[in-house]
């Protein structure tokens, strides 16, 4: 997924975030083209990665490849950094995912709708209730099922009372 830092503003960078089945030091590999050769390591043995992406230009897109110690992945997705002198950020707001992994939840299809239709959004905003809770394995549906969005728009995500641990989204059940 997609995130901005003190370090890597809208108009210039990027944070990218993957998590990986073996731990290793993350490697993201970006550039304008296709087969990107610029990279950013991160510095730690884990797999959960961060690699923060400097010194971009505005209004450009990039392509990024994430690796791990067994190889690099398959996807090659993509962004584009916000326009430099621009005073306003597009943004799509959505919240209460909500997916548990049943069969009849949308999540996923919902993502893949909104990164295909509204692909030149600058921000993705999510007020809360991302998870259907914070139970083993909730996370990683989120996440999973929103990967086309969560890959081209940076995103900025809020915790709620579905996301929070030991807090009871309903305290009368």
């Amino acid at each position: 997924y997609l995130t901005w830092n003190d370090d890597a503003g809208p108009a210039d960078g990027v944070v990218v975030s993957w998590e990986t089945s073996v731990p290793s030091v993350g490697v993201v590999t970006f550039g304008r083209e296709a087969e990107p050769t610029a990279y950013a390591m991160g510095t730690e043995i884990d797999t959960l990665h961060h690699a923060t992406l400097t010194g971009l230009e505005p209004d450009t897109e990039y392509f990024y490849r994430v690796y791990d110690s067994t190889g690099r992945s398959p996807d090659l997705p993509a962004f584009r950094t916000a326009p430099a002198d621009s005073e306003m950020l597009k943004f799509i707001v959505m919240a209460d995912m909500q997916d548990g992994g049943q069969s009849d939840q949308r999540w996923d299809a919902v993502a893949a709708e909104v990164a295909a239709s509204h692909s030149d959004a600058d921000l993705l905003y999510l007020p809360g209730d991302l998870a259907c809770n914070d139970y083993p394995g909730h996370w990683w549906i989120f996440f999973d099922r929103g990967r086309e969005i969560f890959a081209s728009i940076p995103m900025i995500p809020v915790v709620g009372n579905h996301d929070t641990p030991g807090y009871e989204s309903n305290p009368d059940t």
